[in-house]
């Protein structure tokens, strides 16, 4: 399912797939930043855990706990405000609107302010970037997308299809 939506959003250009603490630095996202990547990253091993506990009940439990993790994260704003734009949403990618024409399998990071006021950040590739009128149309695919991101992202989905 696909949606379109205006929500603040900033990208930059990166050399290569960045984890979310290097995300936070690219974007300057101020105090409490540092929280938020750890509990990604301790999202992460919640889930590589699960792998290894043989007990049905035991697994279940952490993986709830795992699932309320990304309500714990803080609301991450940008020092300054970020330029509201055209987006089109996917649970796997988007699709934004850009000056300059990118290339594909380029790497690119992007942070956007989602409507329940947490940030998304998150690295994905160009798919594909296509001219129309005196612009482009730039696809990015989020191969290595966080569960907890990937929650994010399908919230705002369905939010933004209601």
């Amino acid at each position: 399912m696909r949606v379109s939506t205006r929500l603040p959003c900033e990208w930059q250009l990166v050399d290569d797939e960045l984890n979310s603490a290097r995300l936070h630095e690219v974007f300057a996202l101020p105090g409490g930043t540092g929280v938020a990547a750890a509990f990604t990253e301790l999202g992460a091993a919640l889930n590589n855990a699960l792998e290894n506990i043989q007990d049905l009940h035991v697994r279940h439990a952490i993986s709830m706990v795992n699932q309320k993790i990304d309500l714990l994260a803080p609301t991450n704003c940008s020092p300054q405000p970020i330029p509201t734009q055209s987006l089109v949403l996917s649970h796997d990618g988007m699709q934004l609107t850009a000056s300059q024409a990118l290339e594909a399998d380029q790497f690119i990071a992007v942070h956007i302010i989602l409507d329940d006021g947490l940030s998304f950040l998150e690295c994905g590739r160009v798919t594909r970037c296509c001219p129309v009128n005196n612009n482009y149309e730039i696809g990015i695919t989020f191969s290595a997308m966080s569960a907890s991101n990937s929650k994010r992202l399908a919230r705002q989905v369905m939010r933004t299809r209601a």
